[in-house]
């Protein structure tokens, strides 16, 4: 199993002049291609396939690195 370092990272919106936190992680690599600035506090290893599936470098959006195994993950209406 092949582990890759990622990280989350924000990125200007000219449609909201502001900056924004990506709803991806990507390699530093991948981030500064487009031009995004590493947070440095939410690096996370990550198995290597989990990269590129959509885009070279990221993941898919609102990925989560760490599931908890066995939590519930949705609400149901009884």
């Amino acid at each position: 199993m092949r582990t890759q370092e990622v990280y989350k990272f924000e990125l200007y919106s000219i449609e909201s002049d502001y900056f924004r936190v990506s709803r991806r992680y990507g390699t530093r690599d991948a981030i500064a291609k487009i031009g995004g600035k590493v947070i440095e506090d939410s690096k996370v290893s990550i198995e290597a396939s989990q990269l590129g599936q959509e885009l070279e470098g990221f993941t898919l959006i609102d990925f989560n690195p760490s599931p908890r195994v066995g939590f519930q993950a949705e609400v149901k209406q009884w």
